[in-house]
């Protein structure tokens, strides 16, 4: 006789509704912070070209030190990383800067990332320049270092 009364259904419905809110409740995404980094280009006389991983190394106080050897680079062009962190997710593209005709090179490029804390990251790095990307997660505690190969 309960089962069949206006009552219980409304009950039942305002905790589906109840439930529904729970569920489908937006997220706490913490504010995403952007940042423009240029890499220091140094040749490499010893390259073959390849472009086919990075390295990370974490540093004292919570910087970290990313290298890309092997990047097809022309005299005169620069190249920086955008970094864009919220919470422990972090998403850097590298992207080519200022173009002149020259003859190519193959550099090595390497970026101080200052905006770090001692943490675990869920990283993803997309070059524009090379065309690779990757997925990882870095612990960022001093003295760790990561080769992270990149996919076409």
């Amino acid at each position: 006789m309960y089962f069949n009364s206006v009552e219980f259904y409304t009950i039942l419905l305002v905790i589906a509704f109840a439930l529904l809110g729970v569920i489908f409740v937006p997220k706490n995404k913490q504010p995403v912070s952007t940042k423009i980094v240029p890499m220091r280009l140094t040749p490499e006389s010893h390259s073959n070209g390849e472009s086919s991983h990075i390295t990370l190394t974490a540093l004292p106080g919570g910087s970290a030190l990313l290298a890309h050897p092997g990047l097809p680079l022309h005299m005169g062009e620069t190249v920086n990383l955008v970094v864009h962190k919220s919470g422990d997710t972090l998403k850097i593209i590298e992207r080519k800067g200022v173009s002149v005709p020259a003859a190519s090179l193959n550099s090595q490029g390497e970026a101080l990332l200052t905006m770090l804390q001692p943490r675990t990251y869920s990283l993803r790095f997309d070059s524009e320049v090379t065309g690779q990307w990757a997925t990882t997660q870095f612990c960022n505690v001093e003295g760790n270092v990561k080769t992270i190969p990149l996919s076409y």
